[in-house]
């Protein structure tokens, strides 16, 4: 009997030395979602991109692989979900790079993104509004800061109507 219980400790001991061998880095995370992305298998992408950000929500690179799940979700290349489900999905990433990575370099894009889908895609003007003004409050100087006032004053116009409004100004 004991030497059974010390065979199975000793198997499970191999077993976790084995699993702690094999696990990966971020970066081989980081490094296969990208890989996998050139090579069109955004399933593939989207599963090691998750997982590093599961496994290393502290590293570097989890903002970033939230930044191209984002981008993949808004691409629609995921053809298993629906389109509100996919622009959803992308908003949803976007919203966490500047929630939990507020000062990450990638939260004043992520944050603009964000409002550009909320008012664009999603026609959630009000949640559009406040993120653009979150934007204009945090980053008053980043280069998208005149882009964010453009969408909030023209939101919710068609091009058409922006057209009209911008030939207006200039006479």
């Amino acid at each position: 009997m004991i030497i059974q219980l010390k065979l199975f400790l000793f198997s499970v001991l191999i077993i976790a030395v084995i699993a702690g061998c094999s696990s990966k880095t971020d970066q081989e995370y980081f490094d296969e979602a990208q890989n996998y992305f050139q090579q069109d298998n955004i399933p593939e992408a989207v599963t090691s991109f998750e997982t590093l950000i599961n496994e290393f929500p502290d590293s570097k690179l989890a903002p970033k692989s939230m930044m191209q799940l984002a981008g993949i979700y808004q691409s629609k290349k995921l053809t298993i979900l629906s389109e509100k489900e996919l622009i959803l999905k992308s908003n949803e990433y976007y919203m966490a790079v500047f929630e939990k990575y507020p000062d990450c370099e990638d939260a004043p894009t992520a944050l603009f993104m964000a409002g550009f889908l909320q008012a664009n895609e999603m026609n959630d003007y009000p949640q559009a509004t406040k993120t653009y003004n979150t934007f204009l409050e945090r980053y008053p100087d980043n280069e998208m800061a005149v882009a964010a006032k453009q969408e909030l004053e023209n939101m919710g116009l068609s091009p058409e109507e922006i057209l009209r409004k911008n030939l207006a100004k200039q006479e």
